[in-house]
């Protein structure tokens, strides 16, 4: 979850609750996991999809609470 903080020559930043990351407004073309966190861009290490890109859930790839969203890039 994030909230708005403050605004800079129009463009609105926001504060993430969970790692404290100040950015610009999200960009509407990237995806919320389940979790309501914006999905992370990730590559794919696995003999199958070398290389691929990926969006996966918001929180730690070790977080035991994680869902299970997943989209491939193009």
């Amino acid at each position: 979850m994030t909230s708005f903080i403050a605004q800079t020559n129009g463009r609105p930043y926001v504060k993430c609750h969970i790692c404290d990351a100040l950015r610009s407004e999200r960009d509407p073309r990237i995806p919320d996991c389940r979790c309501g966190l914006t999905a992370k861009l990730r590559i794919s290490r696995t003999a199958a999809n070398p290389g691929r890109k990926f969006r996966g859930c918001g929180k730690a790839v070790s977080a035991k609470d994680k869902c299970d969203f997943f989209e491939w890039v193009d």
